[in-house]
């Protein structure tokens, strides 16, 4: 309690990884940013080179998903989107596709619904390493390779 914010804490947590990562000689710093729309994301997105939004197909998750892609846009940060748990609603699916259109976001890929990531928590690993000929593990997998193909 009335200790530094998440959105200072994002802060401290972006600079301190980009400290350990040139020690290290590393180009690369994957930031996690917090879930909606406020003072933390924008803390995440601060200097970022790309932003990867994840979201549901939910009413939430794309009006979060477009308010996000609102700022990216506004700071100059290229963006990708990736849906979740897609095959709930798919009709929902196909209105976050064409709203990252409109946001010139790419659709880097979907992900379907299944219980083998809850599994996964419940052991403290991924479900790629715990599941991973699973079709969410694959589907994981196909976003990784392709965002590293733009390294």
């Amino acid at each position: 309690m009335a200790e530094e914010n998440s959105g200072r804490l994002g802060t401290l947590v972006r600079d301190k990884a980009a400290d350990i990562a040139s020690d290290r000689g590393e180009d690369r710093v994957i930031i996690d940013g917090a879930p909606g729309t406020g003072c933390p994301v924008t803390a995440s997105l601060t200097g970022a080179d790309y932003a990867l939004v994840i979201t549901e197909p939910t009413v939430s998750g794309i009006r979060d998903m477009g308010r996000i892609l609102d700022v990216t846009e506004y700071f100059g940060i290229p963006a990708g989107v990736v849906v979740t748990k897609y095959d709930l609603n798919r009709e929902m699916t196909e209105q976050i596709k064409a709203l990252a259109q409109e946001h010139g976001a790419e659709v880097m890929g979907t992900i379907p619904y299944d219980t083998q990531v809850t599994e996964a928590q419940m052991e403290g690993v991924s479900v790629v390493e715990y599941a991973a000929d699973d079709p969410v593990a694959k589907s994981i997998k196909q976003i990784w390779a392709k965002i590293n193909q733009g390294k």
